[in-house]
């Protein structure tokens, strides 16, 4: 017959097993920074027409709706230089883990995936609300480097709230997340985890718009002998 006490402390080693189990797949959460919005997923080498087919995914990782009428998305890092940045429309919003899709042309993203984006780029599909031009930030178009580029999210006071880069661009992330092959994504796994590093981003061979990646895991607890 095992004692009250003995069985406490099965329990309770129990416990410290699982938590030893599960400190590697914690690590990356912990010291890691959440902003609001973060980039999860960049389709910026198409296989057909670009920068047509290009694409951003933006995840909400938070509690709370977030208004987007005053967020920006783009690929100019710095103010007034000649790449694109673009403001969501007004009345713009991102539930709570609910994902974003800004697609250069919807009906060239439509005729890929086989759905329409959120947003669009330029203008192709007047049933998909179009992104702004913000002029007081940059004046280009976004069109995604396939050597290397930076996609980054403004707020509303033009602050950074995240950025990546890729290929040859060290902007962001020294060493950038390495370039991929054209119709593979550069994906942010897990979706909710930013330690601003090239470490967040895998190559995905098969894009996934509209749907974010998370890691799964099983706990199993320790069999503890019952006092019959």
């Amino acid at each position: 017959m095992i004692s009250s006490k003995d069985l406490r402390n099965v329990i309770l080693l129990g416990w410290l097993v699982v938590a030893l189990l599960l400190s590697p797949l914690l690590a990356p959460f912990i010291g890691a920074s959440l902003p609001a919005l973060l980039i999860s997923e960049v389709l910026y080498d198409s296989p057909g027409k670009e920068p047509d087919e290009e694409w951003i995914e933006i995840y909400n990782p938070t509690a709370s709706t977030i208004d987007l009428s005053d967020h920006k998305v783009g690929d100019e890092e710095e103010q007034t230089k000649g790449e694109g940045m673009l403001q969501f429309p007004a009345g713009a919003s991102i539930n709570p883990g609910q994902v974003v899709v800004v697609a250069n042309k919807a009906t060239a993203f439509f005729g890929v995936w086989g759905f329409n984006p959120d947003y669009e780029m330029v203008a192709s599909d007047e049933a998909v609300p179009d992104m702004v031009p913000y002029t007081a930030w940059a004046s280009g178009r976004v069109e995604l480097g396939n050597s290397g580029d930076e996609v980054l999210i403004l707020d509303g006071g033009d602050v950074i709230v995240d950025a990546m880069s890729y290929g040859n661009k060290t902007t962001f992330f020294d060493p950038p997340a390495h370039g991929v092959s054209a119709g593979h994504s550069l994906e942010r796994y897990p979706a909710n985890v930013d330690t601003d590093t090239a470490g967040d981003w895998r190559d995905q061979e098969s894009p996934n718009p509209g749907t974010i990646a998370k890691p799964t895991f099983r706990i199993y607890l320790p069999l503890v002998a019952k006092n019959y």
